[in-house]
């Protein structure tokens, strides 16, 4: 089974996202919106997810920054310390950035999500009420229906 996946766009999502996580019983994935660390920044991304993290320490979260196809961008989540990025470059420059993350202790997932497909991320900012929609997601996977 794959660990559910929120997308988040601030450190209120960040935080109620985890509060859910902690009701669920379950870990979660917080999930950078597509291309954020261009628009965002991979220091704030990092910093929002930290401190949410910092206060549900029980809850097992992983934060992936997305950076698109913007190697530049992917090196500086890098160089921040972030220890996930999501990544949509070509072989050779996927390479290069691959090498440099394993040495620093970051990992690179693929990039590009299949939106509406079974498994895809919740995105908050879609909701009405997305503290709501965060447990119902949460506890769906979880099994507490």
């Amino acid at each position: 089974m794959n660990t559910p996946s929120i997308i988040i766009h601030d450190s209120r999502h960040a935080a109620m996202t985890l509060e859910a996580a902690d009701a669920a019983g379950t870990a979660v994935v917080l999930l950078s919106p597509p291309g954020a660390g261009a628009a965002l920044g991979p220091g704030v991304f990092k910093a929002l997810a930290d401190t949410a993290m910092t206060h549900h320490p029980g809850v097992t979260a992983t934060a992936i920054l997305d950076c698109g196809d913007e190697a530049g961008v992917a090196l500086a989540a890098i160089r921040h310390g972030c220890t996930d990025i999501a990544v949509d470059l070509p072989g050779e420059t996927l390479a290069k950035i691959e090498d440099l993350a394993a040495r620093a202790g970051t990992k690179v997932h693929p990039g590009g999500r299949a939106k509406g497909k079974p498994g895809a991320p919740l995105d908050l900012a879609r909701e009405a009420q997305p503290e709501t929609a965060a447990r119902a997601y949460l506890d769906t996977r979880s099994g507490h229906e």
